[in-house]
């Protein structure tokens, strides 16, 4: 039995106790799961005591004693990120709503906040109030006033990203749920971190300044390299969503093994085979330099790394198993996104289509084909895993999806393909309008695809009881499933046998 474990596996699911249990716990609905958790654990714990206490352990002891030790170190890992994360530096009653100096650091790019802000998260290096100065304050969610950023024409004033360095005067409020934001009021200067820092803003300005006249398909070119919807209008991301596609439109592994088939590609063609992944990964790098480290991406990158350090190795390891360990250590190295709703759902998503899509394609395969049965088995693994997450979190769930996102990621792709290579020719030699036609008339397709798919109805779960049975019926269907290809594949053994008898 224990032979089966993957012991990274048995990690990741201490990780996953670890860094949730607590968060379970401060949801009063959720009590009873918590309270499950700690009696499995106990009861798990009892039974190597009472056999210790009782000189009856098993033979394969060592193995049980291994998968602890890999469950308890994951374990830890999660209650750190926990601690981690739940950690809130505080000020004083007098900094609170009163205006303030502040130097403050970018960690990420900006992002639309309603119709008025930006916000993008980074650290407080400086803040000074009522004549005291307070340093390495801490983290905090800043909003910048779009006319600080943006002209009366929609023209960008200032080049701002990840890696900029603030000086100026705003405020610091706290909202009701106690999270704290600094609310800008004027910029006086601004510096960057470090050359690199600013050529990769620089960059994205300048996308962005060619982005801006190029209408829908320009703006769903912008969302798919950087998962900002600025430019992308409210209907189309509506569309996108009311399908069940929103993940299409955020980073993740699609993207990035995009990018890396495309390195080894075009490796191959100049220079052979050999070092052909190592540019592949080095494309895959620049990208998500580029694009910014949302959650599903960093997964992609840390997966992409870990794979290839396991194939220079000369090792064979499940793909479960490199999840897991991507899982651990982006909880480890990056505890502030393991709360989020992206984050979840990107590991959550790839765990459904590893553990259940074999099993639905090895039903579908004899009645569609292959490549159909293959887009829709991974697309239902994934809804499977991830519809009670998405019930937690949104309160309804869109079973359109499971077909919506067959189609739509085709045409993504296509789109992808045919819009980077055409911006960045346009880049460099300065295309007529007319070059961009295929990708307008590309983009247009997808919009009326996503629309069509946003017409079907949604399923609304507006209670606690309601995301526990959603997600148990989705994962008894899952398993169920798995455990029928099972049953069937020893049955169709037993008549195989019998025939030749």
């Amino acid at each position: 039995m224990v032979k089966s474990f993957s012991p990274f596996c048995v990690c990741a699911l201490g990780c996953f106790l670890g860094r949730y249990f607590f968060f379970w716990l401060e949801k009063p609905g959720y009590l009873f799961l918590a309270g499950i958790l700690v009696l499995f654990f106990s009861f798990l714990s009892s039974w190597f005591l009472i056999l210790g206490l009782r000189d009856k352990l098993p033979e394969n002891f060592e193995q049980y004693r291994l998968v602890l030790f890999f469950f308890i170190a994951g374990l830890l890992t999660g209650v750190s990120a926990f601690y981690s994360q739940s950690r809130k530096f505080s000020l004083p009653a007098t900094a609170m709503n009163t205006k303030a100096g502040f130097v403050f650091e970018l960690k990420s790019d900006l992002k639309p906040y309603g119709d008025s802000f930006y916000s993008c998260d980074g650290c407080l290096a400086e803040l000074s109030f009522s004549g005291i100065k307070q340093k390495k304050t801490g983290s905090i969610t800043a909003l910048i006033p779009r006319e600080i950023v943006k002209s009366p024409n929609h023209k960008y004033r200032e080049v701002i990203a990840s890696g900029a360095v603030l000086s100026g005067t705003g405020t610091v409020f706290e909202n009701k749920t106690g999270m704290l934001f600094l609310k800008f009021n004027r910029i006086e200067k601004k510096e960057w971190k470090n050359s690199f820092k600013k050529f990769r803003g620089i960059i994205r300005f300048r996308l962005m300044e060619k982005i801006e006249s190029k209408g829908n398909a320009g703006g769903l070119l912008y969302a798919l390299l950087t998962s900002s919807k600025e430019f992308l209008p409210e209907s189309f991301s509506q569309y996108f969503t009311k399908s069940g596609c929103a993940h299409v439109l955020a980073l993740s592994g699609m993207h990035l093994s995009i990018i890396c088939s495309l390195g080894i590609f075009l490796w191959k063609g100049l220079m052979g085979k050999k070092w052909a992944f190592l540019f592949g990964f080095a494309a895959s790098l620049c990208f998500y330099i580029f694009a910014g480290g949302s959650p599903s991406l960093k997964r992609a990158i840390i997966m992409v790394f870990i794979a290839g350090i396991v194939k220079w190795a000369g090792i064979r390891i499940p793909l479960i198993s490199v999840l897991s360990i991507s899982f651990v250590f982006h909880t480890w190295f990056f505890p502030e996104e393991s709360g989020t709703v992206s984050f979840i759902l990107s590991y959550g998503g790839l765990l459904g289509i590893i553990l259940f899509a074999d099993s639905i394609k090895w039903f579908l395969e004899p009645y569609i084909p292959s490549g159909i049965a293959s887009s829709f088995s991974a697309s239902l693994g994934a809804v499977l895993m991830t519809t009670g997450v998405s019930a937690l979190f949104f309160g309804e769930f869109y079973l359109a999806g499971v077909i919506a996102s067959i189609p739509v990621c085709i045409l993504v792709l296509i789109f992808l393909y045919a819009g980077g290579l055409t911006l960045i020719l346009d880049l460099f030699f300065f295309l007529p309008d007319f070059c961009f036609f295929p990708m307008e008339f590309i983009c247009g397709i997808i919009e009326k695809t996503a629309k069509f798919f946003s017409l079907f109805p949604s399923v609304k779960v507006d209670t606690i009881s309601g995301v526990v049975f959603s997600f148990g019926v989705c994962l008894m269907a899952g398993f169920g499933i798995k455990l029928l290809k099972v049953h069937m594949e020893k049955r169709s053994l037993r008549l195989e046998d019998f025939d030749k008898l």
